[in-house]
């Protein structure tokens, strides 16, 4: 919980990402920039979502929603497969339609199963799809889906699944067992 720009109570596993966020912004002042940012939206009486990368690589969501009087809540989870998307649209600078296609892409759909899909043409499929190559710096939807895979679940392999349906955080997973 924080209040004002201050964190009040934290979890254990706030508390990990906190020093995993605060290690990658450092000289931002007494907290990491993302999470004083959604707090100073909390206080002020809005919902926020933010996304933020630790220093491994690990997509966060950080989220915050108003309690009253200048009180909010600030929750930390690592980015599930909805969040991910979102953040690769980001970052690659895809268009809400290319985003679109990426999704259909990454469920296995053919190019006309995505036209039909998305009101397209095919030949606007194609479109897109040369465009988010581009992008992306992939030749094809093999690639792009690699790339997916191995830079954000092949690292996951091996953990247990979380309530969510997400892999589980470890250091959470150990917290839990003792």
């Amino acid at each position: 919980m924080v209040q004002g720009a201050e964190i009040v109570e934290a979890t254990p596993a706030a508390q990990r990402w906190l020093e995993q966020l605060g290690a990658a912004d450092r000289g931002h002042g007494p907290m990491p920039a993302v999470l004083a940012a959604v707090a100073v939206a909390a206080a002020n009486g809005r919902t926020v979502a933010q996304r933020a990368r630790t220093p491994d690589g690990t997509w966060l969501v950080v989220r915050s929603a108003p309690l009253g009087g200048q009180r909010g809540i600030v929750t930390i989870d690592e980015a599930g497969p909805p969040d991910v998307v979102a953040i690769l649209s980001a970052a690659l600078g895809l268009s809400a339609r290319e985003t679109d296609v990426v999704v259909e892409v990454l469920r296995g759909s053919s190019t006309k199963e995505i036209a039909t899909a998305l009101h397209l043409s095919t030949y606007t499929v194609q479109d897109h799809l040369k465009t988010v190559f581009q992008k992306a710096g992939v030749n094809s939807r093999r690639e792009l889906i690699s790339d997916v895979f191995f830079g954000i679940y092949a690292p996951r392999l091996g953990r247990p699944v979380g309530p969510d349906g997400f892999f589980a955080d470890p250091a959470e997973q150990a917290a839990e067992n003792t």
